[in-house]
């Protein structure tokens, strides 16, 4: 439970410093290791943006050994938060390939 609160703060700030990078990330939020990106078309409106979009990240995200999830149908139009729940025993050099991983697909886009 430690280790789930030490990381998950860790990977929080460590995502806030991608959102400064991405206009596209709209909000990072999360409690402990369960942790979400809100993408957005601008953030000012909070426009959300097309499920397509979070389904590619996800996509580059995998094809790089790093499986993550993303709202996918639950809603009829806000289809586009990326979600993330690494395991309890995550390491800090796990949570650095979470962001690297990451970090690639969104500047690929």
């Amino acid at each position: 439970i430690e280790n789930s609160a030490h990381i998950g703060e860790y990977l929080l700030n460590r995502l806030r410093e991608l959102q400064n990078v991405y206009p596209i990330i709209g909000q990072v939020r999360g409690k402990g290791l369960l942790l979400g990106l809100e993408l957005v078309k601008d953030r000012n409106t909070k426009e959300p943006v097309d499920e397509s979009v979070a389904a590619e990240i996800a996509a580059s995200c995998l094809i790089n050994g790093l499986m993550i999830g993303r709202t996918n149908r639950s809603f009829t139009r806000f289809n586009n938060t990326l979600c993330l729940c690494p395991i309890l025993t995550i390491t800090t050099e796990e949570a650095d390939f979470i962001i690297k991983t990451l970090d690639q697909a969104f500047s690929e886009l």
